[in-house]
């Protein structure tokens, strides 16, 4: 089995992104799922670009009635016959509809389609024409969410959360084939988690560094993994690069949270019950609602 990135490269910091913590817990404890969404924004009152006199006849069908928030089928009408049109229709439908029916494959279907075909909302000169832009929202870690454009990278790591339940080997692939990234590899790290691929994980995150919140997410999974392995004192590690003092205040603290309660788990895994309740301790000081952190200090005084 094919482990990490396709293409050669350093990971590609974190680039225009916005993170955001997840304020319910239940989101936070329940499926990754849940917490995907989108948003499309566009200009709006007087002045607002149209489409030329050499435009495709599609064009300015598809404008007047994305403006004024025409129902799916109707965008989909009117683009039947151009493949440019079709694909911003079910971009624009998976972005503004299918997100928000977390039980309907309609989303799944639309990103699976857009993704064979290689589709770029970041460079398509429509969107950018008419100034529409598109972001979603993606799970970084247990308390944190990410913000980002929806372009090539953010379209694959959509699919792949979409696609993880059913079919976690190809939601991986999909993750392999982009460009090497700390976002992707957070993403990477949390599809190898859910199917206990602890060797990989380790063997992906060999070099990583806590560059930015992605690649703290994923060192958080490779400590988790070192865990599982045995491997005690490297899992330590792992997590010490997280909350050490020269990067608490440069990530948030749902991150160093998390990195706290796993470090705690792996000190009680190893016996050691003081550094444990001083782990927790620290989150409980933010998170006093915290019913894990409050079970794991219990057995930690036990």
């Amino acid at each position: 089995m094919a482990v990490g990135f396709r293409q050669d490269g350093p990971l590609r910091a974190l680039g225009r992104a916005r993170l955001q913590p997840v304020s319910d817990l239940s989101l936070a404890r329940g499926p990754r799922r849940t917490r995907l969404s989108a948003a499309i924004s566009m200009p709006s009152g007087p002045g607002l670009v149209r489409p030329s006199a050499l435009a495709q006849p599609w064009e300015a069908a598809l404008i007047r009635l994305v403006r004024v928030g025409a129902p799916a089928p109707e965008l989909h009408a009117a683009t039947a016959t151009a493949p440019e049109g079709a694909r911003l229709a079910a971009v624009i439908e998976l972005a503004r509809d299918a997100l928000d029916r977390p039980d309907d494959e309609r989303a799944l279907r639309l990103a699976g389609w857009l993704v064979r075909i290689r589709y770029d909302p970041g460079k398509d000169p429509f969107l950018s024409r008419y100034g529409i832009s598109l972001s979603v929202r993606l799970p970084l870690s247990a308390g944190l969410d990410v913000t980002v454009p929806l372009e090539t990278e953010s379209l694959r790591l959509l699919f792949a959360e979409l696609a993880a339940a059913e079919d976690p080997a190809g939601a991986a692939a999909a993750v392999e084939a982009l460009a090497p990234s700390t976002l992707a590899a957070s993403s990477l790290t949390a599809l190898y988690s859910a199917r206990r691929r602890w060797s990989d994980i380790a063997q992906l995150t060999s070099r990583i560094v806590n560059v930015d919140a992605a690649s703290a997410a994923a060192l958080i999974r490779r400590g988790v993994a070192l865990r599982e392995l045995g491997l005690i004192e490297s899992a330590l590690d792992a997590f010490d690069k997280v909350v050490r003092p020269n990067v608490t205040t440069a990530r948030p603290f749902e991150l160093r949270a998390e990195a706290l309660l796993e470090r705690a788990s792996t000190h009680l895994s190893d016996g050691r019950r003081a550094p444990a309740r001083r782990d927790l301790e620290r989150v409980l000081q933010q998170f006093p609602e915290s019913t894990e952190a409050r079970e794991l200090l219990d057995a930690a005084r036990r």
